[in-house]
């Protein structure tokens, strides 16, 4: 992945998102064309999840270094706060970061290709305080959801 053009594509990312224009959106393309680049893919989900959170730009700076480090090691913790969920709630196992103090971001990464699938506060995730389990569950559902139409 070219690191100069993550800018770039974080603006396409706050652009569709607010217009809600993709599906799946595959960045790949614009980026480095090598077979071992890392790609990026945005669900459907995400657009609808993260309009408030990606006009921030302190949102989209952070979703931006974020991208940068997995682009450049995929396993390495961004920040402090990056590991998969804890505990036997519905979100379990599911990966996230801390983009800002209240905002998170929900990956996976498989295949040389990270998976957007929600950006929001706790609040809108379901694990602030108390904890939401409803939302918790619909998210997942929605997350099921973006991996079996994509297959992973």
């Amino acid at each position: 992945m070219r690191l100069s053009e993550i800018q770039s594509v974080v603006s396409e990312i706050y652009q569709h998102t607010t217009e809600g224009t993709f599906v799946w959106k595959n960045y790949t393309n614009i980026l480095d064309e090598d077979e071992n680049a890392t790609g990026i893919k945005i669900c459907q989900v995400f657009a609808k999840l993260n309009k408030k959170h990606i006009r921030n730009a302190r949102v989209q700076n952070a979703l931006g270094n974020f991208l940068k480090a997995k682009a450049i090691n995929p396993t390495a913790p961004f920040g402090g706060k990056d590991y998969p969920m804890i505990g036997k709630g519905p979100l379990g196992g599911i990966k996230h970061a801390g983009l800002t103090n209240d905002v998170s971001v929900m990956y996976e990464i498989k295949n040389n290709t990270i998976y957007l699938f929600a950006i929001g506060s706790h609040d809108d995730l379901g694990f602030g305080k108390p904890n939401n389990i409803k939302k918790q569950k619909q998210l997942v559902k929605k997350i099921d959801h973006c991996k079996k139409s994509e297959g992973i």
